[in-house]
């Protein structure tokens, strides 16, 4: 009887401990990321209230890159904070990473099941993306271990290969085109079965991130290719240490050993394993893994290699190639494969060296994948190597931030860079943080600077951005520019005082500017001759009632000119409105209201995927568990007739 009473509580412990596991490494590496305050770290910006992209409506002028993904943590955010929304998320990634790999193996050994799990969740590659602020594509390749076995087979169980296709969506256009390479290798191996069918659904995935997408792009955004995002890999030791999660484009932001020459040798381990266990992974998929691992590899070594990167640099400028301007972000492919056919070889080896039984020697092996993550992410133990640390804003960011909420208006942000320097208890170089901290229309620089020529880019569909790029020279000449800023709408002139700021310093010599924040680090200026949100052809300010971003009320029907970034599809009624030459939206003579149309598009799009996820999930019910849905280390020919083992080896 006590027999049978253990039997479930052994379940459930299967079931929640790996689990556990999972979110305590989570919080021995990220530690101090996850108390109370605010992230800064790259393209991490991350303060207590995150505000909803405007891509979620197709407004611009940023590309719609944190869509749909940081859409959840913008709804809550009053409720319990944007960062802790986003902090659970880093969790989970790293969570969803262990135990998506110590399931693939568990069946063989739990031993070696830890350390596939630990191989993923501690992978630098994952580990960098988080730090820097790339959570998306950390997300994506924590979702892929789970999402292989079907997509890999995607005409197999169509409900199931939809429902995997928007989980990757929901990431963003990175996880969507992953998921699009993952299926059509699979669509190859299967002879292209359900072709038609199963691309269909994976565009019916995309539409929340893929329609914004393509409404921003064409209103004139200019992305940068890959010159200044090469894969870092110096001599032949900096290749393999690649093949271990190294290379992100920026080393200093690099999680793990500085030095390749502790990674390589780990990478040819493991990569060894890999190519040992390979025969173990199923049969169903095995071969489009491999193939998949090998384009992941070939790719994000290209552009570290002499030749090659010219071509991915032509590859990557175009709208399509320029999500893989960073060719490392295609590593994922190679670790997703590597981490469970290590473990599997880890497996087979110490079986070879046991000869079937316990053995110290094979324990040691099986623990070779564990022990072989433990040290290439102990550097990054308790806070990412530093790079991750909860502060609290200082009082004259708080202070700025609250002065622009309670009289909203479009905000400039000096110095014009793309990246800045802020001072937050430690300098930390970062995207410029003012539209994520400020909200609403906040005009900064987007060029990213890594151009081989003097040309900017534009990263953002602004057209006054070009006129800000021409002001900011004036005010680093010592020009005195307010009555230009009034005449494009600004109210505000916030200035970051850090860094190269002394150019930036005339701004206190401007008449047409009112210092009204002072700090240490942070100004605020007014703009004297600030006009009003919008005016009328007489310059008389106009008052716009803004119900929702695409939609507002305006009490007149005289021409209408309002200071927001102009963009196609804005209509007065039916009747479309017109750029000024500054870039910003005049409305002609008219009644009705001023609304967006592309965002009834997009919004339109939301439900289709929506309403595809619920049919899907009621269809899934019939299709029964995805292939190889138990665990991928079968030994050869165990195999049952979905993928899943029928014998298992004696557990470590």
């Amino acid at each position: 009887m006590a027999r049978s009473d253990q039997r479930p509580a052994r379940r459930w412990w299967s079931i929640l401990g790996p689990w556990l596991a999972g979110v305590a490494v989570a919080v021995l590496w990220l530690g101090p990321a996850l108390g109370p305050g605010s992230l800064f770290s790259l393209d991490l910006v991350l303060p207590h209230e995150v505000p909803l992209p405007r891509g979620a409506w197709g407004l611009g002028p940023e590309l719609p890159r944190r869509v749909p993904f940081m859409v959840p943590a913008a709804w809550l955010s009053p409720v319990v904070g944007g960062d802790t929304v986003v902090k659970a998320m880093m969790v989970a990634t790293m969570a969803v990473a262990f135990v998506g790999g110590y399931r693939l193996v568990a069946s063989r050994s739990r031993l070696a099941a830890a350390g596939t799990g630990l191989v993923l969740a501690l992978s630098p590659f994952l580990l960098t993306r988080i730090a820097v602020g790339h959570l998306m594509i950390a997300a994506t390749m924590a979702l892929l271990p789970w999402a292989y076995p079907t997509l890999l087979r995607p005409g197999d169980r169509p409900a199931h290969t939809f429902l995997w296709s928007a989980a990757l969506a929901f990431t963003g256009n990175y996880g969507g085109l992953v998921a699009l390479v993952v299926i059509v290798a699979g669509l190859v191996a299967t002879r292209g079965r359900r072709a038609l069918t199963v691309l269909g659904l994976w565009l019916v995935a995309q539409l929340p991130w893929l329609v914004p997408g393509l409404v921003v792009y064409r209103q004139g955004a200019d992305l940068a290719d890959a010159t200044g995002f090469a894969t870092r890999a110096d001599g032949v030791p900096g290749l393999a240490a690649v093949l271990a999660g190294h290379g992100f484009w920026n080393s200093y932001y690099q999680v793990g050993w500085a030095s390749a020459w502790v990674a390589a040798p780990i990478a040819l381990v493991l990569g060894g394993l890999a190519l040992y266990g390979h025969r173990e992974l199923p049969a169903a998929w095995r071969r489009p893994a491999a193939v998949l691992a090998a384009v992941g590899a070939g790719v994000a070594l290209a552009s570290a290699i002499p030749g090659l990167d010219g071509a991915l640099e032509w590859l990557t400028a175009n709208p399509v190639g320029a999500n893989l301007r960073e060719s490392q972000r295609l590593l994922p492919l190679y670790l997703v494969w590597m981490a469970p056919a290590a473990g599997l070889g880890a497996v087979r080896l110490a079986s070879r060296i046991a000869g079937g039984e316990r053995h110290g020697t094979a324990t040691l092996v099986r623990a070779v994948p564990a022990a072989a993550a433990l040290v290439l992410a102990g550097p990054g133990l308790w806070g990412l190597g530093g790079l991750l640390d909860a502060v609290a804003m200082p009082p004259d960011w708080e202070a700025a931030r609250e002065r622009i909420a309670a009289e909203p208006g479009t905000t400039v942000a000096f110095p014009w860079a793309g990246y800045t320097n802020v001072r937050l208890g430690v300098v930390r170089h970062v995207l410029n943080p003012w539209p994520i901290y400020a909200g609403g229309d906040v005009l900064v620089s987007s060029d990213l600077r890594t151009r081989a020529s003097a040309e900017p880019s534009s990263e953002r569909a602004d057209p006054r951005e070009p006129i800000l790029r021409s002001l900011a020279a004036e005010v680093e000449a010592g020009s005195p520019v307010a009555d230009r800023l009034a005449e494009l709408g600004v109210r505000w002139v916030v200035f970051n005082r850090v860094g190269d700021y002394r150019p930036y310093q005339s701004l206190d010599r401007d008449p047409g500017l009112e210092r009204v924040e002072t700090g240490n680090d942070v100004f605020l200026y007014r703009v004297r001759a600030w006009p009003g949100p919008a005016t009328d052809d007489a310059g008389r300010p106009v008052a716009i009632d803004q119900v929702v971003e695409p939609l507002a009320l305006v009490d007149t029907t005289a021409p209408v000119t309002w200071y927001r970034p102009a963009a196609p599809g804005w209509l007065r009624g039916w009747t479309p409105a017109e750029p000024t030459a500054d870039g910003v939206l005049r409305f002609p003579t008219g009644g009705g209201v001023l609304w967006y149309w592309p965002a009834v598009v997009v919004v339109l799009a939301d439900l289709i995927t929506v309403g595809g996820v619920g049919w899907a999930a009621w269809r899934a019910r019939g299709e029964g568990p995805a292939l190889g849905a138990g665990g991928l280390g079968s030994p050869k020919g165990a195999e049952g007739a979905d993928g899943c083992l029928t014998r298992h080896e004696e557990l470590a």
